[in-house]
């Protein structure tokens, strides 16, 4: 039988993630503006690719932090969590790619932190739906940011550069 302290564990839970999603996707697009725009980018022109070059990347990646913390010897059980993390928080900001995709769709305006927030929202949500997006959409999301990360990262951008001297900033 649930009590209202398990229903409220898991609501609170659930809350969490959601905040914590939304502040890694704007942080993300805050610090590395042009890495996310170059990975919505490539999302929008080749998602299937992005995915592919994701999960190659993040299946060794994450087998070999599992395979290091599941190790007896404490140094490498400790190396395998940081693996994870390290994972972990590559595809939290490579995500922001596909929030930005997500949140800004339809819009002409310029982007804004609000609008990666919002798409940050709606990945956020598609994670909370029990089993497939614990154990489908959620996973799948954060190799589809990674590759979104890593190709921008390592590939040419698909954005055109901006030519001759970068204006100033206006002053405060």
């Amino acid at each position: 039988m649930l009590n209202s302290a398990v229903v409220s564990a898991w609501l609170w839970v659930h809350v969490g993630v959601l905040l914590a999603r939304v502040g890694y996707a704007a942080c993300g697009h805050a610090l590395f503006p042009r890495l996310v725009e170059d990975g919505r980018v490539r999302l929008e022109l080749r998602p299937v690719r992005t995915l592919l070059v994701g999960l190659a990347i993040s299946l060794p990646w994450v087998g070999l932090g599992i395979a290091l913390a599941s190790a007896p010897n404490g140094a490498l059980k400790f190396a395998g969590v940081l693996l994870g993390l390290a994972w972990l928080s590559l595809a939290l900001v490579g995500v922001s790619s596909i929030a930005l995709r997500v949140g800004a769709r339809g819009e002409a305006a310029p982007v804004r932190w609000t609008h990666v927030a919002r798409g940050a929202g709606f990945v956020g949500f598609t994670w909370m739906l029990p089993i497939l997006g614990w154990f489908v959409v959620l996973p799948l999301t954060l190799a589809c940011g990674v590759g979104c990360l890593v190709g921008s990262l390592v590939g040419r951008s698909p954005l055109p550069r901006a030519s001759g001297p970068t204006p100033p900033l206006p002053a405060v």
